[in-house]
């Protein structure tokens, strides 16, 4: 702390104890908090009452007063839990009776003002911060803290709830680590069992606040009253998923019963509290042990929950990294249940065989989900949701998932819901009615669909285009069905052309045979026109989506234009986006549109989509969003410059004639600067090299960095020095006004009218001390605690006169 800081203090405390200088804006006193903390943090001792008389004054003004407005006691309770974090801290306020005034039995809790809830979780907080040592839990215990934090648990404010209950799981969580009352044994053991337990340990050594909360908790745990027991299981939830092995391995015993005995009663109030603990639990290092009874329980869950929050439970099964590979198992089962019931809907007779030999969850209470119309929904979206969760997770298929039946169940959903299979049974009728013209089901399927391309099931690739151009045809598809059906066609594509090279010829003759060629249907459907036409709608989201969706659309058929025999077969539809494209950026006049153009062209470059002048339409993509007003389009732009110069200098550019292997050769360096120099590429960056928007100046700046770092290994290698005279910032304004010919902020008149003034300019430009000034906050000096300060007491000095100070 600074001495001036030091100074202002006890003119500051004295402001904030005086009713009649009321502080308008609490941000103040959240901020002052803040920096208070990080103080005390560093050093405890910095702020004492007995070495500063100002805080014994605050205190004792503020707890004189009838009546103190409730966000200064507030703040007077969190300060004091802060200024107790310190052993001696808390003794020279307890000496001082402050903490007893504040927080004791008679204390604020039972003043009028208590009705605040902001008086209630300044309580909370204080409390939280202070208990750090035994003398605090003592405390929390004489003042029957305990007894007030329950009640605080059932109160009117979600906030004090929440806030209640951190407090009781961080009270056990924190005294169970103290020294004297951690085990002798070492902390790397893994509990297996209740058995399993420390014979060293004795619970007549925890300390009583931490006994009596436990105790709260079982009682509670076995309690009819759905608040009471959802408490309790939360209150272990964050206690566990914070704890060290220590404390884990001393908890568990004593709470494995109550929870064992809550789980075999199961009311459906608590399931996914339950499910949230189990999880937490098998992520402990205590219990990662196979034979831990925590199996047994996550088993039981599995099999006695509803479906659906089975399903929930299961997922969370799904993704941990180490299981009993039979719990495991039980996860999949059920999650892929419902994908079972549609799988055997569609055969002639329910018994044949499906995605499951058997079932985890109970087939009656799955099947009085799906015959139902808007369960079925729910739950099946629930179903598909959680295998697209687990394929996006997991880098590749599980060896015990029947991937190929999977996707082929996935089909069978979204034919059903396009009313394209003649139900073979009366089960398959009624799904079919349930989810016939389901847009929900359809947007899960086809998201679903496309992330299992990852997985394999190439056997499946027929079957999955047959169904996709299905829906690609059909004039009646919902747009976002459309947009989805899309994503997976090319995701699918992507996916067998990168992994199957075998089946390019077969996926060739699919494309081209009965007229199903994946372009034709683009281009013959009115796609395009309908897309061209939404280019000028006047909504201006639907103009930059509609960018979007036709960029997505020249990168599907430029992939495509790679399979055999495909070339020039077509006109390129470039020829029609392009331009269009390139009228918006100049012409639009809302920005969403113009920054979707920039992104659809960062997005061909970096996916080397090629056509015809390239070179020239990314030039005016530069020029154009250089100079746009939106400070995003200026970002977007220079990341689509970034793209261009990372490719350039690696050789790989698609627009430049010019290859070569990446290594920086002092002609390949020279080369690529030349080509990027003929894109008027420079112009833009030293434009935005002092834009007023930071994040565009940043952007310029970083990649002015990488064009200077190869422009000196190519000085070195010529073995040319180049020039070492840094400038400061002024400077560098200058020397790029008076070298490119213009002055900054009106780049009409840029005249950089050779490579080697470029490379002068770029040399004499100290670009580090200019990133690291970037990299500051705009407001880090308005920000610092001395204005924090100063804003404290301008706010009071005006408060008569009714005037606000932000105090940002």
């Amino acid at each position: 702390m600074d001495c001036e800081c030091l100074d202002m203090l006890p003119t500051v405390f004295r402001v904030l104890a005086n009713p009649k200088q009321l502080i308008s804006d609490d941000t103040c006193l959240e901020k002052l908090l803040d920096w208070l903390r990080d103080v005390v943090q560093k050093d405890a001792a910095v702020l004492d009452v007995s070495g500063m008389p100002f805080l014994k004054e605050f205190f004792t003004d503020v707890l004189k007063l009838q009546e103190p407005s409730p966000g200064i006691l507030s703040f007077t309770m969190r300060l004091a839990g802060l200024l107790s974090i310190s052993r001696t801290g808390f003794q020279n306020l307890q000496r001082e009776e402050i903490l007893s005034c504040l927080f004791g039995e008679s204390g604020v809790s039972r003043r009028l003002l208590w009705d605040d809830a902001s008086v209630r979780s300044g309580w909370i907080q204080g409390m939280h911060s202070m208990m750090q040592h035994q003398e605090a839990a003592q405390f929390f215990e004489d003042s029957r803290g305990v007894e007030v934090t329950l009640q605080l648990q059932s109160d009117t404010s979600m906030f004090v709830v929440s806030a209640a209950t951190h407090l009781l799981a961080h009270i056990i969580h924190s005294v169970l680590q103290w020294p004297l009352c951690r085990p002798a044994k070492s902390s790397s053991c893994r509990l297996s069992s209740t058995a399993d337990v420390f014979p060293n340990i004795d619970e007549c050594d925890w300390p009583s606040c931490v006994q009596k909360i436990i105790a709260l908790v079982e009682a509670s745990l076995n309690s009819d009253v759905s608040s009471e027991v959802c408490h309790s299981v939360r209150i272990l939830t964050l206690v566990f998923s914070q704890c060290q092995t220590t404390v884990a391995v001393r908890l568990w015993p004593k709470v494995s019963g109550p929870v064992g005995a809550l789980l075999r009663r199961c009311p459906s109030f608590v399931a996914q509290p339950l499910a949230d603990l189990f999880l937490t639990l098998s992520r402990c290092p205590a219990f990662c042990s196979l034979d831990s009874e925590i199996w047994a329980m996550l088993s039981f869950a599995l099999h006695s929950f509803t479906p659906p929050l089975a399903s929930n439970l299961a997922l969370g099964i799904g993704k941990l990294p180490e299981c009993p590979l039979s719990t495991k198992l039980e996860a999949y089962n059920v999650i892929l249940h419902p994908m079972d019931y549609v799988l055997r809907a569609s055969s002639q007779r329910m018994q044949e065989t499906g995605l499951l030999d058997e079932t985890v969850c109970d087939p009656a209470a799955v099947e009085k989900l799906l015959i139902n119309r808007s369960s079925c929904i729910a739950f099946l979206c629930q179903a598909l949701g959680h295998i697209k969760d687990l394929s996006d997770t997991l880098p590749s298929c599980p060896t015990q998932f029947p991937c190929s039946l999977l996707v082929q169940s996935v089909l069978l959903v979204l034919q059903f819901c396009s009313d394209e299979i003649l139900p073979p049974c009366v089960t398959a009728a009624t799904l079919c009615q349930n989810l016939i013209g389901c847009v929900k089901i359809q947007r899960s399927s086809l998201d679903t669909l496309g992330s299992l391309s990852k997985w394999g099931a190439h056997c499946q690739w027929e079957n999955v285009l047959n169904v996709l151009l299905g829906y690609l045809k059909n004039p009646e598809s919902d747009p976002v069905v459309l947009q989805k059906s899309f994503q997976a066609t090319c995701l699918w594509l992507i996916s067998l052309c990168s992994h199957r090279e075998e089946l390019w010829p077969r996926i060739h003759h699919f494309l081209s045979n009965e007229k199903k060629d994946l372009r034709t249907l683009l281009f013959t459907s009115g796609i395009v026109d309908l897309l061209m036409d939404l280019l000028e709608d006047p909504e201006s989201y639907v103009r930059a989506s509609t960018a979007m969706a036709l960029g997505h659309l020249v990168g599907i058929t430029g992939y495509l234009e790679n399979l055999p025999d495909l070339e020039n077969r077509f006109t390129s539809v470039e020829e029609k986006i392009v331009p269009q494209l390139l009228n918006i950026l100049s012409d639009d006049s809302e920005g969403f549109p113009r920054r979707a153009v920039v992104k659809v062209f960062t997005s061909w470059l970096k996916n080397h989509h090629m056509w015809k002048g390239m070179e020239r339409n990314i030039a005016q993509v530069l020029h154009g969003g250089g100079h746009d007003p939106d400070w995003e389009v200026k970002v977007n732009t220079l990341n689509l410059a970034e793209t261009l110069v990372q490719q350039t200098l690696n050789g790989s550019c698609c627009i430049f004639a010019t290859k070569h292997s990446g290594i920086l050769k002092p002609e390949n360096v020279w080369n690529s600067l030349q080509e990027l120099y003929e894109t008027k590429l420079f112009e833009i960056l030293f434009h935005t090299l002092f834009d007023c928007d930071r994040p565009v100046a940043q952007k310029s700046c970083s990649i002015l960095i990488l064009l200077k770092k190869a422009t000196v290994e190519f000085c070195t290698e010529m073995n040319s020095e180049p020039d070492k005279h840094m400038l400061s910032r002024e400077m560098m304004q200058d020397r790029i006004s008076s070298r490119c010919g213009y002055c900054m902020g009106s780049a009409d008149n840029a005249n950089l009218q050779t490579l080697e003034n470029v490379i002068d300019v770029l040399m004499a430009l100290n670009l580090e001390v200019l990133q690291c000034e970037l990299e500051q906050s705009s407001d880090y000096v308005v920000n610092s605690p001395r204005s924090l300060l100063q804003d404290i007491l301008a706010t009071a000095l005006t408060s008569s006169e009714e005037i606000d100070v932000d105090c940002y």
